[in-house]
């Protein structure tokens, strides 16, 4: 009987964190990216998103956002010259394919999005954070850099 709970026990400490450490759900992570890219490409070729809209971005993205906009007085920065999701000004021509969405940790994906004009191709890292209210964007990286070192440095500069 003891050698039975000591196995239990055992097996507690072992497999426990192993659970609770669980992949998050990456097919949430692929539809949520996918109703980000489902709005492209626009019939009018305006931008689907005002990239300031705070429920496309974990919270930490959404204040520096935010900060971004009180110091530009609520305009759009200067350096903010294209649609963040698909790095272009005229959304109207994109194409879009989805390569994949890979679970990094626990509550973090990344989606890597093949965008498509005419004759130029591109590659977007889309990196999600699992958050209270579901997937949401933590960075944008492309051709560019980082969009959220990016923000930062512009907020930082200010």
């Amino acid at each position: 009987m003891i050698r039975l709970g000591l196995a239990a026990a055992t097996a507690a400490l072992v497999w426990g964190p192993l659970a609770a450490a669980s992949p998050p759900d990456v097919s949430a992570a692929r539809t949520f990216i996918t109703g980000v890219y489902s709005h492209y490409p626009t019939p009018d070729g305006q931008t689907p998103f005002d990239w300031q809209q705070p429920q496309l971005y974990d919270p930490a993205l959404a204040a520096l956002t935010a900060k971004d906009i009180r110091q530009a007085k609520g305009e759009e920065p200067a350096w903010m010259d294209s649609d963040v999701f698909c790095q272009c000004q005229d959304p109207g021509g994109v194409k879009w394919s989805i390569l994949s969405v890979a679970a990094t940790g626990p509550a973090a994906a990344t989606a890597n999005v093949a965008l498509e004009f005419g004759s130029d191709h591109s590659v977007l890292r889309i990196v999600l954070a699992d958050t209270a209210h579901g997937w949401r964007v933590h960075d944008i990286v492309g051709a560019q850099g980082s969009w959220r070192r990016n923000l930062a440095s512009a907020v930082r500069s200010h």
